[in-house]
């Protein structure tokens, strides 16, 4: 998680709701998985952190709202699938939850992406990392002869905005190089290679056999995106909504003036205001 993110929104939030900022398995300082890394068994491990964190008996069932950037909004997403439509053999500690709501920053369902870049050679381009990344095999020892720290520095550089106030902010609080000496470890590393290789094969897989079988999310969502960025294909939030079941709240909010990807570090007011003012549609008192 962001220095900037824990400094400038959290704060703001805390007065109001309990929040739980868990990294994820295999990034950063983690111990490594075992095995294939998934969206679900992410979500899954995170969720039994939270347990675990704030001493949750077997017997409660807490209210949650799931809140994710890019990585963490995919397995969010992830887990909205899973809670509205629980699978047996995999849902026991979804069962300890109730969750009320559901926000994605800068994100489009995996398959509308790989069917972008599929299409678009200029969105090919520009996120040529998921192709890179999906083949551990290759970008492993690729990355490490580069140096892990050397490509995160060069990859969160390039996707922030040209907005010059957003870049300062992004920048700051030293956050770049936390990241960065994390990503020099050959876990970290593998865990994001194995990630995105599961974006580019079980993920997308079950999101198209979510489509097949009518699953959909159920919770009220929100949606935040860069307009420079992945607003390039339209309205964001109009396409989650496909996505989302007929009836269900979906506000949906483009940032623009030339803020980037990191859009929770390059606009931190207009998040938190967004989160705040969806988080009191919900029913939570902020103040």
């Amino acid at each position: 998680m962001e220095l900037l993110i824990l400094d400038q929104i959290v704060p703001k939030l805390t007065p109001f709701v309990s929040v739980f900022i868990p990294e994820l398995p295999s990034y950063g300082v983690s111990t490594p998985t075992n095995g294939t890394l998934t969206k679900r068994l992410m979500g899954h491990a995170i969720l039994s952190a939270l347990q675990t964190v704030f001493s949750l008996t077997p017997s409660q069932r807490t209210k949650i709202i799931l809140v994710g950037h890019d990585r963490g909004a995919r397995i969010s997403h992830r887990l909205a699938i899973d809670f509205a439509h629980p699978d047996p053999s995999t849902s026991h500690v979804l069962s300890h939850f109730d969750l009320q709501g559901l926000i994605l920053m800068d994100i489009l369902p995996l398959t509308v992406q790989w069917t972008a870049m599929a299409t678009d050679p200029s969105a090919a381009a520009a996120y040529f990392h998921w192709t890179f990344l999906a083949r551990p095999d290759m970008a492993i020892p690729m990355i490490k002869a580069y140096g892990g720290d050397s490509f995160c520095r060069e990859m969160l550089g390039k996707g922030t905005g040209n907005n010059e106030a957003g870049r300062a902010s992004f920048f700051a609080g030293n956050s770049v190089e936390i990241y960065a000496r994390n990503f020099g470890t050959d876990h970290a590393i593998r865990g994001a290679c194995e990630d995105y290789a599961d974006g580019a094969r079980t993920e997308v897989q079950l999101e198209k056999e979510d489509r097949a079988a009518g699953r959909k999310i159920v919770v009220p969502t929100l949606v935040l995106w860069s307009e420079g960025g992945i607003g390039r294909w339209g309205d964001v939030g109009n396409i989650w909504r496909d996505w989302i079941e007929q009836g269900i709240r979906v506000d949906g909010s483009g940032i623009g003036d030339r803020v980037g990807h990191w859009v929770a570090e390059e606009a931190p007011d207009i998040v938190t205001k967004e989160v705040t003012g969806f988080l009191e549609s919900l029913g939570v008192k902020m103040g």
